[in-house]
């Protein structure tokens, strides 16, 4: 899926339907994690790497964090768009 940079992560907007937040899994957000978290491994053009998405409030969707290395290696400036390749 392609989406925009922010300068410190991805965006995802969430699953619309019935029960509010959905897990990035397809089911009800369960919150198990850290902070309402779920582990992913995440990559973008040839980085790949292992992290966890969060519940983004303003949104009602799901933040990826994308760490300063990964942004170095593909070369990522706020506003640029990124195809994005989650695994869960």
């Amino acid at each position: 899926m392609e989406r925009r940079f922010d300068g410190r992560g991805v965006v995802f907007p969430h699953h619309r339907g019935r029960g509010g937040r959905r897990d990035p899994r397809g089911g009800a957000y369960r919150g198990k994690g850290g902070f309402g978290s779920a582990k992913v491994t995440a990559t973008i053009g040839e980085t790949g790497w292992r992290t966890s998405v969060f519940p983004h409030k303003a949104s009602g969707g799901w933040l990826l964090p994308v760490k300063k290395a990964v942004r170095q290696a593909e070369g990522l400036n706020e506003g640029d768009r990124v195809r994005v390749r989650l695994t869960l």
